[in-house]
């Protein structure tokens, strides 16, 4: 994990306005003392969802992004809605008493709505029973993602269910596709030799050293368009099958020159 430094870094006034949510035989530690390391690196992300923030996908040596189900997430919209889930799971009506505060007006907001601790959210993080804790605070019918849209069940996160429920030991056995969602968020021109394991999962879906450039590019394309339009986890059954390009071809989708050389090596 990178050393946070600068009185001015977000992520370090987050996590001091956090303390006091820590055990109490914790609140005086530094950070890289809190052990295990999936408490530190649930506390981190605890102190964005009380802040009402959300991570950075481009953030190297944070996979917080990833690991807490934005990846899912089908456009920026709902990585917003996701936010405001764990926001409301941890610090209720927090947001907006913080936001009437701001502006000097008493709050009409319920202070008591019920609340998960940091050491349930830390341990459920681990064991793979998240789930469990947004039923359990009433905030689990939010958790399926559902839009009420014309698009149905491809929008939103409604596969974060699934995604949360691996304990942090086999966290690699998630589908590799979420890691090219991963992928396909990242700045285009990012390197990816701080994203060893986006590297890998990329591998997967050819984005070898061996391609150039445009090739790169199109390929980046024409993943986009198709995973806007089905369900991601087909997309890695199709892979995992050998017959990516004809489930692409079977959406209507028009596979380029390029792509259809790639996908056919992947096949």
């Amino acid at each position: 994990m990178p050393q946070l430094q600068g009185p001015e870094n977000p992520i370090l006034r987050a996590l001091d306005t956090a303390r006091p949510y820590l055990e109490p035989e914790d609140r005086d530690k530094d950070l890289y003392e809190l052990q295990p390391i999936e408490k530190r690196y649930c506390f981190i992300f605890y102190a964005l969802a009380l802040d009402s923030s959300i991570p950075n996908p481009n953030s190297i040596g944070f996979d917080l992004w990833y690991d807490f189900g934005f990846a899912l997430c089908t456009d920026e919209y709902h990585e917003k809605n996701l936010g405001a889930l764990y926001s409301k799971l941890v610090g209720g009506e927090k947001f907006f008493r913080d936001y009437d505060k701001s502006l000097g007006i008493a709050s009409n907001c319920d202070a008591t709505l019920p609340t998960c601790s940091f050491d349930e959210f830390w341990r459920a993080w681990r064991d793979g029973t998240m789930a469990d804790l947004f039923d359990k605070y009433g905030v689990g019918s939010g958790m399926d993602g559902g839009t009420g849209s014309g698009l149905g069940r491809n929008i939103g996160f409604h596969h974060l269910r699934e995604f949360l429920s691996f304990p942090f030991e086999k966290h690699e056995l998630r589908p590799s596709v979420w890691r090219l969602k991963h992928l396909l968020a990242l700045d285009d021109n990012t390197p990816l030799t701080g994203f060893p394991e986006i590297e890998e999962a990329s591998h997967e879906y050819g984005f070898t050293p061996q391609i150039d450039a445009r090739t790169r590019i199109n390929l980046r394309q024409f993943y986009r368009e198709l995973l806007n339009t089905v369900d991601p986890l087909e997309v890695h059954r199709a892979k995992e099958r050998g017959e990516l390009m004809g489930y692409a071809e079977s959406q209507l989708i028009l596979v380029e020159e390029r792509v259809r050389d790639v996908l056919q090596k992947i096949d």
